[in-house]
Formats: structure tokens, sequence, C-alpha cells
């Protein structure tokens, strides 16, 4: 009986070890996307709207930006999944 008992523990255990991998995994994706957000688009924008002008190079970076954000929040919430 005590070997059946501490297979059941060490699958638990290596449930558990999964699953917060898991997490952190789908946390530093979250962060990078939040990341490219504030970086890309966020500060894309603060200087298309200081360039009167705005430049095809501060639309490509916001776009660029949002689409960064998209993938890399999709791939958090596939992980979770």
């Amino acid at each position: 009986m005590g070997n059946y008992t501490k297979q059941i523990e060490e699958k638990k255990d290596r449930k558990e070890k999964d699953k917060t991998r898991r997490d952190k995994l789908a946390g530093f994706f979250y962060d990078l996307a939040k990341l490219c957000f504030g970086g890309l688009v966020i500060g894309s924008l603060i200087a298309y709207n200081n360039d009167s002008g705005g430049s095809l190079q501060e639309i490509a970076k916001t776009l660029f930006g949002l689409a960064a954000t998209l993938v890399l929040s999709t791939i958090a919430n596939n992980i979770l999944k």
C-alpha cells in the first residue's frame, strides 16, 4: 500500500508543478503583450500626436504593436486552456 500512495503523491506533485509552470509561462506572455502595447502602441501614438504630420513609420509601429499584443495575448490564453 505504501508504494501506491507514494505514486499518487508523485503524480499530484507533477500535476501541481505543471500547473505552476503553465501559469508562470502564460504570465510571461501576458507581460510581453503589455510591454508591446505600452512600448509600441502607446509610444507611437504619443509620437504621432506630437508630430503634427504623422509619419507612415509611426502608423506602422502602431499596427505592429497591436498585432504583437494580440498574438502574444492569444498565446498566453492558449497556454492557460
